[in-house]
């Protein structure tokens, strides 16, 4: 989940926006976190092992939508296409200026 969240935090138009999305998913994650670590002393050793046994498939699809996003196919919702390049004009607002010639 970390490394989906940094993909998407990459996604930002600038540093800031990046730094926010991480922190908001950090602080997010706190109480989730707190409760998995709370709710899985009264599961029993079933539910555990079927958790263990799906979690490869819940991570092997997330990360084939990922990539199906990432191929630029033009299917809506799912892989929809870019009408620029990623990052094209995002640095600089504004032509750069030329010194003047001495």
């Amino acid at each position: 989940m970390v490394y989906m969240a940094v993909t998407g935090s990459l996604l930002g138009e600038a540093v800031f926006h990046s730094m926010l999305f991480m922190t908001i998913f950090g602080v997010g994650t706190i109480p989730f976190m707190f409760s998995v670590s709370y709710i899985s002393q009264f599961n029993s050793t079933k539910a555990r092992n079927t958790i263990k046994k799906v979690q490869p498939f819940v991570i092997a699809i997330m990360a084939l939508l990922i990539i199906l996003r990432g191929l630029n196919l033009g299917i809506d919702h799912l892989s929809p296409k870019l009408t620029q390049a990623v990052g094209a004009n995002h640095i600089c607002k504004q032509p750069v200026k030329c010194c003047p010639k001495k």
